[in-house]
């Protein structure tokens, strides 16, 4: 017991003020593969660490691995204007980093066959997207189903987040909602009961939660979602939308406790309130095609909502954020229904698969050029530095 603990209390001080230590630790559920190597999340010591690769590894869920890590202090920047990666180290639940310099397998998994299969999807959903999209597989899949694979250029990156279209790079709510309510629709053609239908949207999502993993946005529309289809098309009841936010929020808080110091929670519930209340007031003075105004009303709500807090967040304020997302938004949409169709269609006949997927990839071209054909039009404002770039 004593020895334990002075153990413990070992790496904790190397977690804190930086050193090396050799770990024991089992293959999580979730991880991450990047250009950089892979990236995961493990408990040790009552302590969640960040640990990162600097290559990506064949280990799979329950594996056990002793790695030797070098941790290193985090510091906060002295400029109170800069991004603080401490501080959002802390509000993501992540206490201490560290870079992995050596690793080997102690012992196989004993987890169920299913269950190893299963948290391999994105690994093999990528795989499948290289093969049907000729072009920026990496961004439709991102577009799709997030960053587990991740390995898009910094370039890219670079040039979405300048012009305020980074959300299409992570996945939200907006992506399962759509999702859910395709499904839905879906089974109300082929006139598929109720309690069939919720059912097979159920399993959907939990489906897509595997392959994404879970925050403060993607469960916020799931339980908004699910409670809306339930009270309308089961109860036959109405309550105002703002109700379902608020018990969303809930939820999130009980579940996700710390997401409510992210900058994620308040983009997702706050651009959603905002769709709620300021969308029908501006459609009211608006006069026009009543899909195409709704489309320019709710690009303005959610640029306008975000930019105080990206302003908190990053001391930045991109000028050519209503113009990107009036002009490209609407192609994350057909990105996503066009790339499941041309995924699933390749699951049948490969060809097909591809042939639908060449289109895709020349929709997603002409986003990443348009990206950054506006990111060097517009000017970026960068408070952190005072200047204007």
């Amino acid at each position: 017991m004593v020895w334990g603990g002075l153990c413990g209390v070992l790496c904790w001080s190397l977690v804190a003020y930086g050193g090396q230590a050799t770990m024991g630790i089992v293959w999580p559920f979730l991880d991450q593969h990047t250009d950089a190597g892979a990236r995961i999340h493990v408990d040790h010591q009552d302590s969640t660490i960040h640990l990162m690769f600097d290559e990506n590894t064949d280990y799979v869920f329950g594996d056990h691995v002793e790695v030797v890590v070098e941790f290193r202090a985090c510091e906060s920047p002295s400029n109170p204007g800069q991004f603080d990666y401490c501080d959002w180290q802390y509000r993501v639940g992540i206490d201490a980093m560290g870079f992995v310099k050596s690793h080997q397998l102690i012992e196989s998994s004993q987890q169920w066959p299913v269950l190893i299969w299963v948290s391999q999807w994105p690994k093999i959903i990528y795989e499948r997207f290289q093969q049907v999209f000729p072009m920026h597989s990496s961004v439709i899949y991102t577009m799709i189903f997030g960053a587990r694979e991740d390995y898009i250029s910094d370039d890219i990156k670079s040039s979405f987040s300048g012009v305020g279209l980074i959300h299409l790079l992570v996945v939200s709510g907006a992506q399962i909602g759509l999702i859910t309510g395709s499904v839905f629709a879906l089974m109300r053609v082929f006139r598929v009961s109720f309690l069939i239908s919720y059912l097979v949207i159920l399993f959907t999502q939990l489906g897509y939660l595997v392959i994404t993993g879970l925050d403060a946005s993607i469960l916020r529309s799931v339980i908004m979602t699910d409670l809306l289809l339930v009270h309308h098309f089961l109860l036959l009841r109405r309550y105002p939308y703002w109700w379902y936010l608020v018990i969303a929020g809930g939820a999130v808080c009980l579940v996700l406790p710390r997401a409510i110091l992210t900058a994620g929670f308040w983009y997702s519930f706050l651009i959603t309130l905002g769709l709620m209340v300021g969308t029908p007031v501006l459609m009211r003075h608006l006069k026009g095609p009543r899909f195409f105004l709704g489309y320019v009303s709710a690009s303005m709500v959610a640029v306008m909502v975000a930019i105080p807090i990206q302003l908190f967040q990053s001391s930045v304020i991109q000028p050519m954020a209503m113009i990107s997302n009036l002009w490209v938004s609407w192609m994350s949409t057909v990105v996503l229904f066009g790339g499941l169709l041309a995924l699933c269609a390749s699951l049948v006949v490969m060809p097909l698969g591809q042939w639908l997927g060449g289109g895709i990839s020349v929709l997603t071209d002409v986003m990443v050029h348009l990206s950054q054909a506006l990111g060097a039009f517009g000017p970026r404002i960068s408070l952190d530095r005072v200047t204007i770039i």
